[in-house]
């Protein structure tokens, strides 16, 4: 059973996916998160140690949000090139499936900071390199299964 303030924390992170699926990161901000979600600006600060720590929760649950709808339920489907393309499909217009009102948060992201150092732009690189770290293994199986020609 989730308490109270884990409610709260959740709410909060849904409310942030879709702001910045709609305006990016530089878009979020304290006293927009905080009117939309109908807490005060310290309440906020209760759940997240710092803006920072809100971005960088507010990432994640957009990678969560994206494994539910785009890669957990390619998981049940053959290996190799069905699979590639399960994976392929789900990720076009996933954001619209989820309710966000934008697009692809992560999308958005690698474009805003493309030319901004930090924690946050780290992060969106990390994960970005994660995201093709895993399409690249979904092509090699491909190639393994011999859906794909290996063009080494």
């Amino acid at each position: 059973m989730s308490t109270k303030g884990e409610i709260t924390r959740g709410r909060l992170l849904a409310i942030g996916v879709n702001i910045i699926s709609v305006e990016g990161l530089t878009g979020l901000t304290l006293g927009g998160l905080a009117a939309e979600a109908g807490v005060s600006k310290s309440g906020l600060f209760a759940h997240f140690t710092s803006k920072e720590d809100l971005q960088l929760s507010i990432l994640d649950e957009a990678v969560r949000l994206a494994g539910v709808q785009v890669v957990a339920p390619a998981m049940h489907v053959e290996p190799g090139l069905p699979r590639l393309r399960a994976v392929v499909e789900n990720w076009l217009g996933w954001s619209t499936c989820c309710g966000l009102r934008g697009g692809c948060p992560m999308a958005a992201a690698i474009f805003e900071l493309d030319d901004l150092s930090g924690a946050i732009r780290e992060a969106v690189v990390a994960r970005e390199s994660a995201w093709r770290g895993f399409l690249t293994g979904l092509v090699r199986e491909a190639v393994k299964c011999g859906h794909l020609p290996n063009q080494r």
